[in-house]
C-alpha cells in the first residue's frame, strides 16, 4: 500500500558553506629531503592522509619556508648544502609550537645526541617505518 506521507529530499547538503581550500587540511608539513624519491613518496602519503605539504631539498630552500604557518617539520639531516640540525637551530630561535619529525640514517651516538638537544619531536631511523612516521606527526 503506497504511503500518505510525499516523499521529500534532504537539502542540508545545499544550505552548508562552501568549505575553504584548507577546511579538510589534518596538518600543514614541511618535508625537508634532498632524495627526491623518498620526498616523493612522503608528499604522497601526507597528502593522501590529507595534510597540506611544502617540500624543500636544501637548508637554503627550507629556512624561508618556516615563515609559512606550519604543524609539523619533517627534517632529513644530511642535505647539499649543510646540515639539517641549522633549519633545527633556526626554527628554534623563533617562537613556535612546530612539530618537528627528524629523520636520520646517522648512527654516531654523539651526533645523534647533539640533534637531541634541540628538543626534535621525534627521531626516526631510516628507512621510516610508516607507522612510526605518522604516529610522529601525529596523524594516526
Amino acid at each position: 500500500m503506497p504511503s500518505a506521507v510525499p516523499e521529500t529530499r534532504s537539502t542540508s547538503a545545499q544550505l552548508r558553506p562552501t568549505p575553504s581550500p584548507s577546511a579538510g587540511v589534518k596538518c600543514r608539513v614541511l618535508i625537508v629531503e634532498d632524495d627526491a624519491v623518498s620526498a616523493s613518496a612522503l608528499r604522497s602519503i601526507l597528502t593522501r592522509k590529507g595534510c597540506d605539504v611544502l617540500a624543500a631539498s636544501s637548508v637554503a630552500e627550507a629556512v624561508p619556508l618556516l615563515a609559512r604557518p606550519l604543524d609539523v617539520l619533517l627534517l632529513d639531516l644530511m642535505l647539499p648544502d649543510g646540515d639539517g640540525a641549522a633549519v633545527l637551530r633556526e626554527l628554534r630561535k623563533r617562537p613556535t609550537t612546530i612539530r618537528v619529525v627528524v629523520t636520520t640514517s646517522l648512527a654516531d651516538p654523539a651526533r645523534l645526541r647533539e640533534v637531541q638537544d634541540l628538543r626534535p619531536h621525534r627521531v626516526l631511523r631510516k628507512p621510516i617505518d610508516l607507522v612510526d612516521l605518522l604516529d610522529a606527526i601525529g596523524i594516526m
